[in-house]
């Protein structure tokens, strides 16, 4: 039983290590669950081929197995590259048509009749703030999950944008000090 709890722990411990690095979490923890099993049936195939009677070295095998099979689980996510979530292209727009609010960033469409996005809502995520963005533009940037400063996408984890090094906790936390 408490093998279940480890292993529940282990897969949760590396989704969540995939995802921070901006990777699917279930691939991976699919394979600590096959990596884990894998390493018990080999450590049982292994100690029965010392021992066909000794039942303790077989689960104490089974167990160093699993968690030889853990270890490689976690370091194959840990040795992941962070994948760039990339630039943020527009703000959230409101279609004119329906009134539905679109959140999908590279949509010209809206997803729900069809609507062309309008051109004068094309405000740019991308754009560094250089004193011109108002204080309602690097708000958006920060509920869109981007940073308030050069807009680059970031994680609710991170301490400073990848990009720019601005501190993030600063920056979302005065908007008004950065614009214009």
């Amino acid at each position: 039983m408490i093998e279940i709890v480890v292993l529940a722990i282990l897969i949760t411990h590396v989704g969540k290590i995939a995802v921070d690095k901006g990777h699917c979490s279930g691939r991976y923890q699919l394979l600590t669950v096959v990596l884990w099993v894998g390493g018990e049936l080999l450590g049982v195939i292994g100690a029965q081929a010392i021992s066909r009677d000794a039942f303790c070295l077989w689960y104490v095998s089974a167990l160093a197995g699993a968690a030889v099979g853990a270890g490689i689980a976690i370091a194959i996510v840990d040795g992941l590259p962070r994948k760039s979530l990339g630039v943020v292209d527009s703000l959230p727009w409101t279609c004119p048509k329906c009134q539905a609010v679109n959140t999908m960033f590279d949509k010209n469409r809206c997803f729900k009749c069809g609507g062309p996005k309008p051109v004068q809502q094309e405000a740019s995520l991308a754009t560094p703030v250089t004193g011109k963005a108002s204080v309602s533009e690097i708000e958006a940037r920060i509920a869109a999950g981007a940073c308030p400063k050069c807009g680059t996408q970031v994680a609710a984890t991170d301490q400073n944008c990848p990009a720019c090094k601005i501190n993030l906790a600063w920056a979302r936390q005065n908007p008004g000090q950065m614009s214009g």
